[in-house]
């Protein structure tokens, strides 16, 4: 058996882990004789931390929860979490045997950068969740200066850690395309990129849900449902999002969007529209995703544009082809246009040029042609759970 430790750190509000990478981390066990524990760090508490330690038991998957304070300030309850976290993974590595860590971003990077001497004496592998762009993403959006101390700071343990890593996972080819350019080619035979792979069993159409999820929602058969899941904020192009679906009403009429949101009240404060009516803003249970989908017709996904999209892939895009929905939306985000861009169940609007869209929505009733089957059927070859699993594993056994 061959032990993996995989480090991650969090909010309070984050599924994730029980919607990508445990069902991942459960089809490797399946596979192999690798075997997961995974240590989260974040401020979450009481019931989330017991739900998702019972989900883990489920699935095989050991879970440990080390806290994050957000009692004295958010800088000294992340070092105070760090410095705790490392005499812990430590104490660990040295009790449990693990032969593999897996640090996930930026945080457990710098964490398994200053283990690296410790590491490299016991002999433990590294595969580093690269997991996207998340420091140029907070330049992008969240203010960070790109010439400060601190993204300069981080931008060098995520490089260190590049370098570091016996092998990366990646969302993306572009992701990889980026790092190697950052590195050195020498470095691209370590890179492995990963689809946000979802359990089709799991996500799949059920005409029996759809009719009771429109029934409880008052839609008629003939109605057309859009639907949004995940995180909103100005990333999202949730106005334009909304300026969307007013101009689709004013246009076609027989309109409702259903929005699943990761935060139920932002989005209720925030989702601004001429048809309130027809707006229908809900919090489901994760388990619950796919009958929603079966009711709508249309799914959603809009990201800004800017440079850190080049290392994600959207998990709704997944889901929303393996339920057969055709997709109305951006497609700047990894791989998504590669793949996507030329499928006729696409409908592409690219938020930089809002001003095209009235016109390109003359396309929108053939999307409502689309077959569900064959939409799942080119689902089933790109956004598989088993196509993720398989990629793991090639990276795991390149160690």
């Amino acid at each position: 058996m061959k032990k993996i430790l995989y480090i991650t750190w969090d909010s309070d509000r984050t599924n994730y882990l029980e919607s990508l990478f445990f069902p991942i981390f459960q089809g490797v066990q399946k596979k192999s004789d690798y075997r997961f524990t995974v240590f989260q760090f974040s401020w979450a508490k009481g019931s989330e931390l017991s739900r998702l330690s019972n989900l883990g038991e489920d699935l095989g998957i050991k879970y440990i929860h080390h806290p994050i304070s957000r009692e004295k300030g958010r800088m000294r309850g992340s070092l105070h979490a760090l410095w705790q976290g490392r005499r812990l993974i430590k104490r660990m590595i040295d009790n449990e045997g693990y032969q593999v860590i897996m640090p996930r971003a930026t945080m457990p990077a710098i964490l398994v950068n200053s283990l690296s001497s410790f590491l490299k004496k016991r002999n433990i592998k590294i595969v580093f969740e690269a997991d996207g762009f998340p420091i140029q993403e907070r330049i992008d959006f969240s203010g960070l200066n790109p010439d400060s101390l601190q993204a300069r700071f981080l931008l060098k343990q995520e490089k260190r850690m590049l370098l570091l890593a016996n092998a990366v996972l990646t969302r993306s080819k572009k992701a990889i395309d980026i790092h190697v350019d950052r590195i050195g080619e020498a470095q691209r035979p370590k890179f492995y990129a990963a689809a946000n792979g979802r359990n089709p069993d799991f996500f799949k159409f059920s005409k029996e849900k759809r009719s009771e999820i429109r029934k409880s929602l008052g839609l008629s058969e003939s109605e057309v449902c859009w639907i949004y899941v995940g995180s909103l904020g100005p990333a999202y192009g949730e106005e334009d999002l909304m300026s969307l679906f007013d101009l689709a009403q004013k246009r076609f009429g027989n309109l409702h969007l259903l929005v699943l949101p990761n935060d139920l009240d932002y989005a209720k404060e925030n989702l601004r529209t001429e048809f309130s009516d027809r707006v229908h803003i809900l919090n489901v249970p994760f388990k619950e995703i796919p009958s929603y989908l079966s009711a709508a017709d249309i799914g959603l996904n809009f990201r800004k544009n800017a440079a850190s999209l080049s290392g994600l892939f959207p998990i709704k895009l997944g889901e929303y082809l393996l339920c057969g929905l055709p997709i109305l939306g951006s497609l700047n985000m990894g791989d998504a246009e590669s793949i996507l861009g030329d499928q006729s169940f696409v409908l592409n609007l690219d938020l930089d040029s809002v001003e095209d869209w009235e016109g390109r929505l003359e396309r929108l009733p053939s999307l409502l042609q689309e077959d569900r089957l064959a939409i799942r059927g080119f689902a089933l070859e790109h956004f598989s759970l088993d196509s993720s699993v398989n990629t793991y594993l090639e990276a795991l056994n390149s160690l």
